[in-house]
């Protein structure tokens, strides 16, 4: 009876043993995936979907920045400048600027991009050249820090639109790669 019961004792712990080891193995198979070309394509083209339209966010936001900025030189000049039609005119321009603003699908037409720059910086030169002509506005500090917020907002304007360009012209070479694989 003896070696039935050390049989029996043997034979649990063994089982015991057997079972705390197979406690952290995953019960679940192998499979293997396939990672297609297609699906190599279909990433890099999402990648660079949210690069562009984190771009166009950026891009966005510093053109709402300047508008303010040209906003506020032209309350100033209003008091100032004499004829008061010179800024009506440009109070006139800034309005057909927030009317003819790039959106996502005119971003795509390159010839609304350049009518848009065009009168953006026609509007922003005039502003400049007052403000430079009249010795009042050259004094004035507070006038001063808006020209040059429009001047930082130029800037990174051109900044966002060169990473939106190039982020444009990845996204349009992923689009025909991921039309052309198929």
């Amino acid at each position: 009876m003896n070696v039935s019961i050390r049989r029996i004792s043997g034979f649990a712990v063994a089982l015991s043993a057997g079972l705390l080891l197979s406690c952290g193995r995953s019960t679940t198979s192998n499979e293997k995936t396939a990672f297609t070309h297609i699906d190599s394509l279909t990433e890099t083209y999402l990648i660079l979907q949210d690069t562009l339209l984190n771009s166009w966010n950026k891009l966005v936001n510093d053109e709402n920045e300047k508008i303010e900025a040209l906003n506020a030189a032209l309350s100033h000049l209003t008091s100032i400048v004499e004829p008061r039609d010179l800024v009506s005119s440009l109070d006139l321009q800034l309005l057909q600027l927030r009317q003819i603003r790039i959106t996502q699908k005119t971003l795509y037409n390159p010839d609304v991009v350049d009518e848009f720059d065009f009168a953006s910086n026609s509007l922003i030169s005039e502003i400049i050249s007052l403000a430079e002509a009249n010795p009042t506005l050259k004094k004035n500090r507070e006038f001063q820090s808006i020209i040059e917020k429009i001047k930082i907002s130029c800037r990174r304007c051109a900044a966002a639109a060169c990473q939106a360009d190039r982020a444009l012209r990845l996204h349009r070479q992923a689009l025909y790669r991921t039309r052309t694989a198929r």
